[in-house]
């Protein structure tokens, strides 16, 4: 649980710089079915570069598409801009990304209800798509249109 502390702590730092900040995906439809992971990703209203202002060691991973990794103690956490994203390229990656404010706009470009859910450092969730009632019931959907998240990204159908 060492790694899902400094997780927590990653989120105060942005959220002391008046930004908003929450775990996101698979990490946290893992914690809720209480199983061990060590992949957290955090989702943030802060950009890139001010994400960059903030902490000590930070690696570009993939500014472009709106993320950095936050290094603090050995961990490395994955943290991305609130987002929409482009056209698709390749099923594979977005051509352009453009940020948002808004988490329900970035939350719902996301693949997969169960992975749309976000908690705050304080265990506070928030799901907008119904992933907590997925996860339950042992259903995987997709956000929107399933048609439309598989030719985005065919990684997802595995």
């Amino acid at each position: 649980m060492e790694f899902f502390e400094t997780g927590k702590e990653v989120i105060k730092t942005i959220k002391s710089h008046g930004k908003e900040a929450y775990f996101v995906g698979g990490f946290v439809r893992d914690l809720y079915l209480k199983r061990e992971s060590l992949d957290i990703d955090i989702t943030t209203s802060a950009t890139p570069e001010e994400v960059m202002t903030y902490f000590d060691a930070v690696k570009n991973t993939g500014k472009k598409y709106g993320t950095v990794t936050v290094i603090v103690d050995d961990f490395k956490f994955e943290v991305t801009t609130f987002r929409q994203d482009g056209e698709y390229l390749n099923n594979r990656k977005p051509e352009d990304v453009t940020y948002t404010l808004s988490l329900e706009e970035d939350l719902k470009r996301r693949d997969f209800t169960i992975n749309a859910i976000v908690i705050d450092e304080n265990e506070q969730v928030t799901d907008f798509v119904g992933g907590i009632q997925d996860i339950e019931n042992k259903v995987i959907k997709s956000i929107g249109n399933p048609n439309k998240r598989f030719t985005e990204d065919a990684l997802r159908m595995l």
